[in-house]
């Protein structure tokens, strides 16, 4: 039987709808068409059909424009339905492309053994509108092994503005193609440096499976910047049997905001996707969300942060998660940036609300700040908590409620708490006590679970046995038994920076210079008390005769007065007034008077005796 390939035509003009048919023979290879413009090009109401229905490949449909390319209630389909290969879609713009109506339509298919054609988008400025969708499927009767068509979308700037998709499905055995979304290339070598995606809400960009082959991949590359907003979803799926794909983008600076949902999810009995970001600096605000999910019995699939700067989720989410009535187990959370930012109400979560455990959380950073209600946290429903694990450089930072907690049983059923290790031996754990920021592994009929801390230091936070208002770190289980608190804080050191003293002890006679002893001829000094005694009460008065030894040391002054018949004055003070003090002279020599006292005496007369002082050799 000979194949049988057509070209058919259909465009409008001045409304009225013609259908052309482009013979390209009946065996064999059929035509291309292309079709270039010198300015804009509008197809209104038109269709463009390439369809194979044997073993030879369908024609290529290429339209390529300086300007504009305007597709309004208008369409190109590429089919086959035998095994013979359908034909590639390119459109190439040199200002924009832009599909609009509810017709319109970009299409690749494969019904049969024949595989799906590509389709190739390139330009500055690329929008879907109303209900316009671009799809590459393969349909529930096709049995190609290879991957179906595919879609790659070179792009600057992307609006998906309505009710509008571009969709890699599979519906049956066949696997999916691949979505790619990039910058345009104004050449084959050259590609822009930055892309820019809006999605409306209802707007989705999918790869997909319905049966039992894989769906295909999505990625995003961009070789500086990829910012991702409105509340549309970027999505890989399976609701069959088939595995879904996987989700991957690649840039610089990657931005996720205003309420966008990047997804790979499971509802069957396929295997979930998993999520990869690859970038220097993630933001993750104003309600987007990175998420994989179960609600069947497979496991969700896990996402990874390749971040080699900062990672900052403000308001954003990143959760991995298994649906009420699932089986399969919460998917697992990597992240690895040098500094990590959750703040308001932004947070990084493994739920479980099924039968399934909960996945874990691995932190590696060298800062992890959590502040206005940041979480970080692996919950379950009524399943054992999932693990979180943080292996950190500096600070761990918690500020106004901020919580990091593996509690189970949160619907007050069973379910065993997770484990929180904190392993920083070089950093500091710090809160503000009366802010109630806390760290729990608590349970509500199962046991607790375990914090495992090490820290140089941990400051605003306290172990109690369940948690308060103030800032606290628990292990507590309501009806079960309470898990673990290990804290290793070692803060100092304290045999660093102090000198060890000598096992031996001076012997303190080595510390005299024995050439000062006072009475070295003999070897020995004596001190001898004989009474009381100090000085005169006065300079002018003299010791009395009835005192044993001096009086003691009075202020000058102080002494009341004595008769002036007890006042001895020295020849060379006898001239001097009664009412001046005498000039204290120190004593020369001494004498002894008629009466056999003892007399001090500033001038050495002919009959005294000389004080003598012995020298001593120093």
């Amino acid at each position: 039987m000979h194949s049988q390939n057509f070209l058919y035509v259909y465009y409008a003009f001045n409304s009225n709808r013609k259908r052309y048919t482009i013979p390209v023979g009946g065996e064999g290879q059929s035509g291309d068409v292309d079709i270039t413009g010198v300015g804009d090009l509008t197809f209104n109401n038109s269709s463009f059909l390439s369809d194979t229905n044997g073993p030879d490949a369908a024609g290529d449909v290429t339209i390529i424009s300086p300007g504009w390319i305007t597709f309004n209630n208008s369409s190109i389909n590429s089919n086959t339905n035998s095994t013979g290969q359908a034909g590639n879609i390119e459109v190439n713009a040199g200002q924009g492309v832009y599909l609009t109506g509810v017709g319109s339509q970009l299409q690749a298919q494969t019904n049969d053994e024949g595989r799906a054609g590509e389709i190739i988008i390139n330009t500055p400025h690329f929008t879907l509108s109303e209900t316009a969708r671009i799809t590459a499927t393969a349909t529930a009767a096709a049995t190609n092994p290879e991957s179906s068509g595919s879609i790659t979308l070179n792009a600057d700037r992307m609006d998906l503005a309505g009710t509008v998709g571009v969709f890699a499905e599979t519906q049956g055995a066949s696997p999916a193609g691949k979505l790619l979304l990039q910058p345009y290339n104004p050449t084959p070598d050259v590609i822009n440096p930055t892309l820019d995606i809006t999605l409306a809400s209802g707007a989705v960009i999918s790869a997909s499976t319905e049966g039992s082959g894989h769906g295909g991949d999505l990625q995003v590359l961009a070789p500086e910047s990829i910012t991702i907003s409105g509340p549309g979803r970027l999505a890989v799926e399976t609701s069959g049997s088939g595995r879904a794909g996987n989700i991957e983008m690649t840039t610089q600076r990657l931005t996720l905001t205003d309420g966008v949902t990047v997804s790979a999810s499971t509802q069957g009995l396929g295997e979930a996707g998993g999520i990869t970001l690859n970038a220097e600096d993630v933001t993750i605000r104003d309600g987007a969300q990175v998420q994989t999910n179960t609600s069947g019995a497979q496991n969700a699939g896990d996402i990874k942060l390749n971040v080699t700067g900062v990672l900052d989720i403000d308001n954003g989410l990143i959760e991995s998660s298994t649906e009420v009535g699932s089986t399969g187990r919460g998917g697992d959370i990597a992240i690895d940036p040098i500094e990590t930012i959750i703040q308001n109400d932004g947070r990084v979560a493994v739920l479980s609300e099924g039968d399934g455990p909960g996945g874990n959380i691995t932190l590696v950073s060298d800062r992890l700040i959590l502040n206005n209600n940041g979480q970080l946290i692996a919950e379950t429903l009524s399943s054992d908590g999932g693990n979180i694990t943080l292996t950190l450089q500096d600070l761990l930072l918690l500020r106004h409620n901020s919580l990091i907690s593996t509690s189970a049983g949160t619907a007050q059923a069973g379910g065993n708490g997770g484990n929180i290790i904190v392993d920083m031996p070089e950093g500091f754990i710090v809160a503000v006590p009366t802010e109630d920021s806390d760290i729990a592994a608590d349970a509500f009929e199962g046991d607790g679970g375990k914090v495992n801390i090490t820290a140089r230091n941990i400051l605003g936070l306290e172990y109690r046995h369940q948690r308060t208002l103030f800032s606290d770190i628990t292990a507590s289980s309501t009806f079960g038994v309470a898990g673990s608190v290990t804290l290793d804080t070692p803060n100092i050191d304290p045999s660093q920076g102090l000198i060890e003293l000598p096992a031996n002890l001076t012997d303190q006679s080595a510390q005299i210079d024995r050439r000062c002893l006072a009475d070295s001829g003999q070897g020995q000094s004596a001190f001898v008390v004989t009474g009381r005694g100090g000085v005169p009460p006065s300079p002018r008065q003299v010791v009395r005769s009835e005192t044993v030894g001096l009086v003691d040391l009075a202020i000058y002054g102080d002494t009341p007065p004595v008769a002036s018949a007890d006042i001895a004055l020295a020849p060379s003070d006898a001239n001097a007034s009664a009412s001046a003090p005498v000039r204290i002279v120190e004593a020369q020599t001494w004498r002894v008077n008629a009466a056999g006292e003892i007399e001090l005496i500033a001038q050495e007369p002919s009959d005294a005796t000389p004080l003598s002082v012995k020298n001593i050799s120093c």
